[in-house]
Order: C-alpha cells, then sequence, then structure tokens
C-alpha cells in the first residue's frame, strides 16, 4: 500500500493504492500515472528494483546533502508558484519541506516528490530555469544531478 498527498482546496487528502509489482503504478484518485523513480523504476515504497538493495538511511542522508548542495550552489533560477528564487532560497525552502515531511521519507525518491517536486499549496510542479527560456520540471533535474552523484 502507498500514501499519496493531493492537495484539494488546502486540505490533505490520502488515499492509499495497491501498487502490483509487474504493473504500472495508477494514482487512484486522478487515473494518471506515477513517474518512474529516480533509479529508473515504479515500485512500491522502500522496495528496490529487482537486484537492487534498498539505499541505508546513512546514503539516501548523503544523497539527500548532496542534492540540497547542488541546489544551494548552482546559478540556475528556481520558479516556485510563479516566483523566481536563487539556488540558496530554494535550498532553505526544501530543508524547511525536509523537516517538515521528514517521518515521510524513507528514499531520496521521497524526498524529490516530497520536497522538490511542487507546491504543496497550489500543486503547481517547481521548474528550474538554467539558461533564459531553457526550463526543466525541477523532480527531473534533481533525478539528473543524482545520477551524477558519486560518493
Amino acid at each position: 500500500m502507498k500514501r499519496i498527498w493531493m492537495p484539494t482546496l488546502g486540505l490533505a487528502l490520502f488515499a492509499l493504492i495497491a501498487v502490483h509489482p509487474h504493473a504500472q503504478a495508477v494514482d487512484a484518485l486522478t487515473g494518471s500515472l506515477e513517474k518512474p523513480n529516480a533509479r529508473g523504476t515504479v515500485a512500491e515504497k522502500d522496495a528496490p528494483a529487482s537486484g537492487e538493495k534498498p539505499a541505508s538511511p546513512e546514503q539516501t542522508a548523503a544523497e539527500i546533502k548532496y542534492l540540497l548542495q547542488r541546489v544551494e550552489t548552482s546559478h540556475a533560477t528556481f520558479i516556485r508558484n510563479g516566483k523566481r528564487f536563487p539556488g540558496k532560497a530554494a535550498a532553505a525552502h526544501m530543508r524547511r519541506k525536509y523537516g517538515l515531511h521528514k517521518a515521510e521519507i524513507a528514499s531520496v525518491e521521497d524526498f524529490i516528490r516530497l520536497c522538490a517536486s511542487r507546491s504543496e499549496a497550489t500543486g503547481k510542479p517547481y521548474v528550474v530555469e538554467t539558461a533564459p527560456g531553457n526550463q526543466t520540471p525541477c523532480d527531473v533535474w534533481m533525478v539528473g544531478l543524482l545520477k551524477e552523484y558519486h560518493p
């Protein structure tokens, strides 16, 4: 079973869905397909991709720290609810959200989904502008950063 948070008129709405290991995950409320995680799989929470060991809490913490440092030192512009922020402000915002959701975060994918993908207030996705006119959804950008991570 998996818990999904969806903003609905400012109220948190939780839905439990079952995810079959050989099927694509489908959001029970919207019917939309779930995005693959940072390792390229769609899997039940905390379940590793086949042949892959789950990340240790220490590894997850190191990956999150790496992502936050990359955001903070980035020269990109982060767009949240139509407003533009430098990397340092974006990282501070993600750290605040991390503090609020820490109990729900068991993987770096959870961190990206809960803290770096969209506004909880409006549901609008966060966007990263790496050059004028070159915009990427923040969660996609962060998955790319994670692929560059070499401890």
